[in-house]
C-alpha cells in the first residue's frame, strides 16, 4: 500500500480539513442565497455552457450572423432575461414580485440559437457538476429556478469535495485557504459561474504534484491519469493556465515513470489542439476589431518596442494597478458591485498579515525545485493574462491592456503562496502543542479575522446592492374597504393580485379576510388558468375583527374567483382599492410549494 493510499494514524489533518471545507460550504452558500440569479460575470454563459453539456452538444455551432453558442430552452433564455437588467444598474433593485414570477418559470421543451461569448473556447466537460444539477431539475419536472438552484449547489458540493481532498493529501498554509475565503472566491463558488470549481482543480493539481514529490516511485498509476485530467480540464478552459503542462513532464523526471511522460504529451496535444480548433471556429460578434488575433500576435513581434510600450503603461499605472488589487479581494456582481474602501484596506491589511505570519523562504515541506517551478508557473500565467487579453481583446493600437480582472490572479497569487508560506497544519509534527500554538496562533487568528470580515462585509454588499433601496418608498394610496354582502343571487368577486393573475402560480391553498356577525355556510369558486372552473364549499365563523379564514384548495393555477353565500347574513371580503384602480380581494396566496404570497397593500 502506498503512501497516497494509506491512511493515517494522525487524523487531525483529516478533522481539520473537514471543518475547514464546511465552513467554506455553508459561508459561500449563505453568500449565494443573497446573490440574485446571474449575477455573476458571464454566468449565463456559463449556465447555457453546462445546459448544452447536459444535452450531450460539445462542439459548439455558429449560424450565420450569429455568435457560437447552442440550441437552448426557451424556458431558461426566459429565466435568464428576468435579470438582465441588473448589471451594471445600482439603482435597481430585486423585487418580491421578480422572485415570484421567475419561480414560475418552467422549461418549455421549445429551443432557440443563444450564444455563449466569453466561454465559446472552453471545453465544457469542467461544467459537468452544473450539468448534472440542470439535467437533474429538467428531469424532475421542477421549474428552470429550481434546476438552476440544484446547478449552483452541485457545483459548490464538487468544489468543497475537490477543496478537501486536497487538504487531505497536502498541509497548506494559511494563507493559501485565506485565499479561498475572500469576498470575491467566496462570491464566485456561490455561483454556477467556472471559478469555484476551477481554483479547487488548481489546489488539487498543486497537492498531487506535491504528494509525487514526496513519495517519488512509489506514485500510483492513477494518479498520472488524475493530474492529466485535471491540467487538461483546466488549461482548456483558463488558457492562462497553460504553464501547468509543464507538471507531468517535471513528475516523470521525478518518479521516473514513463506514464508521466505520455500522460503529458497526451494532455499538451489535446490542450493546443482543442485551442487551435476553437480559435479557427469559434465567432464572437462582440468583439470588433481592425486586425486579428494571429494579425496581432505577428504584429507585436515585429514590433516589440511598442509592446514594451504598452506593457510599460500598463504596469506603471495607478488607478489600474489599484483596480487589479481591488477586484482580486472583490469587485462583486459584474464589477459593479464594490465594497468601501475602509472595508478594502481591512480586508487588504489582514491577508497582507496572515502572508506575513505564514511567510517561509525555505518551507520544511516544499522543495527548492518545486518552488523554482511554481514561481516559473505563476510568472508564466501572469504573462498569459496579459498577452492574450491585448490580442483578443484590447482595441488595436493600444497604450493600455484592457480586460484584465483581478480574479484572473487567484492561481499565480495561489502557486506563489503554496511555494513561500509554511503550513499551519504542523501538529502532524510531535511538536508539544503548546510549541504549535505559540508558532502558529496569529495565523490562525488572523484567518478567522478574515473570514468573519469577508462574510460581513460581503453579506452587506449584497443587501444594499440588489435589495434596499437608497430612499424610503413613499407611502402607498390605496384605501381599505369592503364588498356588499354576500348574496345567494348574485356572486361577489373576488379579483387576485396582479402578479397572480399575471403569472399564475399552483396554490394549495388560499386565506379570505371576512367579516360575519354570524356563523354561515358558502362556495368559493375559483377559475384556474386553463378556464376550467372548481368549487369549494367552506363555513366561516362568527367574526366582526376581520381574520383571514383558511381554505385548501386542489393544487391548480387560479386566475380569479367569487363567492356565493347560503344566506344573506351581512357577511362581507376585505378589499383593497389598488394604486391601478382596481378592487383586490385581500387574500394570502399558500403555493404549492409552501411558501405565502399576499395582496399588498392589506392587513
Amino acid at each position: 500500500m502506498n503512501s497516497f493510499s494509506k491512511p493515517s494514524k494522525d487524523t487531525k489533518g483529516t478533522l481539520y480539513a473537514f471543518w475547514l471545507v464546511l465552513i467554506i460550504f455553508f459561508s459561500s452558500l449563505a453568500i449565494s442565497s443573497l446573490t440574485p440569479s446571474f449575477q455573476s460575470p458571464d454566468e449565463d454563459a456559463h449556465v447555457k455552457r453546462a445546459y448544452l453539456l447536459g444535452h450531450g452538444q460539445v462542439w459548439l455551432s455558429h449560424p450565420p450572423g450569429k455568435s457560437t453558442g447552442g440550441l437552448v430552452d426557451q424556458g431558461l433564455i426566459t429565466y435568464m432575461e428576468k435579470f438582465s437588467n441588473l448589471p451594471f444598474h445600482g439603482e435597481r433593485k430585486i423585487s418580491a414580485n421578480t422572485l415570484y414570477e421567475v419561480k414560475q418559470i418552467e422549461w418549455t421543451g421549445n429551443k432557440i440559437h443563444a450564444p455563449t461569448d466569453g466561454i465559446s473556447f472552453y471545453f465544457p466537460l469542467i461544467y459537468a457538476p452544473q450539468a448534472i444539477g440542470i439535467r437533474v431539475g429538467e428531469i424532475l419536472n421542477l421549474s428552470v429556478h429550481a434546476s438552476y438552484q440544484i446547478a449552483k449547489v452541485a457545483a459548490l458540493i464538487a468544489t468543497c469535495l475537490l477543496l478537501y481532498w486536497a487538504l487531505t493529501l497536502h498541509a497548506f498554509s494559511a494563507l493559501v485557504v485565506g485565499l479561498f475565503i475572500l469576498p470575491m472566491s467566496l462570491f464566485q463558488m456561490g455561483s454556477a459561474s467556472l471559478d469555484g470549481i476551477a481554483h479547487a482543480c488548481c489546489l488539487m493539481v498543486i497537492a498531487l504534484y506535491l504528494k509525487i514529490n514526496d513519495v517519488k516511485a512509489q506514485s500510483p498509476r492513477w494518479v498520472a491519469f488524475l493530474i492529466c485530467i485535471l491540467i487538461a480540464l483546466l488549461t482548456t478552459s483558463r488558457m492562462h493556465l497553460l504553464p501547468l503542462l509543464l507538471l507531468p513532464f517535471l513528475a516523470h523526471r521525478i518518479t521516473k515513470q514513463s506514464i508521466y511522460l505520455w500522460g503529458g504529451i497526451a494532455t499538451s496535444i489535446f490542450t493546443l489542439g482543442w485551442i487551435l480548433a476553437s480559435m479557427l471556429s469559434v465567432v464572437d460578434l462582440r468583439v470588433v476589431n481592425s486586425m486579428s488575433s494571429t494579425q496581432l500576435i505577428v504584429y507585436y513581434a515585429l514590433h516589440p518596442i511598442e509592446l514594451l510600450q504598452v506593457l510599460f503603461n500598463t504596469f506603471t499605472s495607478i488607478p489600474t494597478l489599484k483596480s487589479y488589487a481591488t477586484a482580486f479581494i472583490g469587485v462583486l456582481g459584474w464589477l459593479d458591485a464594490s465594497l468601501p474602501k475602509m472595508q478594502y484596506a481591512i480586508l487588504g491589511a489582514l491577508l497582507g498579515l496572515l502572508a506575513i505570519s505564514c511567510f517561509s523562504w525555505r518551507p520544511k515541506t516544499i522543495e527548492p525545485k518545486t518552488q523554482i517551478t511554481f514561481v516559473v508557473c505563476a510568472l508564466g500565467s501572469i504573462a498569459i493574462i496579459f498577452l492574450s487579453l491585448l490580442v483578443q481583446w484590447t482595441p488595436h493600437p493600444a497604450t493600455i491592456i484592457l480586460g484584465v480582472q483581478g480574479r484572473y490572479f487567484f492561481v499565480p497569487v495561489l502557486l506563489l503562496a503554496v511555494a513561500f508560506s509554511r503550513p499551519i497544519a504542523s501538529y502532524f509534527s510531535p511538536a508539544p502543542l503548546s510549541a504549535y500554538l505559540a508558532k502558529y496562533i496569529p495565523s490562525y487568528l488572523l484567518l478567522i479575522a478574515l473570514g468573519a470580515c469577508s462574510l460581513a462585509f460581503t453579506s452587506n454588499l449584497l443587501l444594499q446592492r440588489y435589495y434596499l433601496s437608497p430612499e424610503q418608498i413613499e407611502s402607498s394610496t390605496q384605501t381599505l374597504g369592503w364588498s356588499k354582502p354576500f348574496s345567494v343571487t348574485q356572486s361577489t368577486p373576488i379579483i387576485f393580485s396582479a402578479y397572480q393573475t399575471k403569472t399564475p402560480a399552483k396554490l394549495q391553498g388560499i386565506s379570505l379576510l371576512i367579516e360575519a356577525p354570524s356563523t354561515g355556510k358558502a362556495a368559493l369558486q375559483l377559475q384556474t388558468a386553463a378556464g376550467s372552473m372548481k368549487t369549494i364549499a367552506f363555513t366561516y365563523p362568527a367574526n366582526k375583527n376581520s381574520t383571514y379564514l383558511s381554505l385548501a384548495v386542489p393544487v391548480d393555477a387560479y386566475i380569479s374567483g367569487a363567492i356565493i353565500g347560503e344566506k344573506e347574513d351581512g357577511a362581507r371580503l376585505k378589499l383593497i382599492n389598488s394604486n391601478d384602480g382596481v378592487q383586490r380581494a385581500c387574500l394570502i396566496y399558500e403555493l404549492s410549494d409552501g411558501s405565502r404570497r399576499y395582496t399588498p397593500g392589506c392587513p
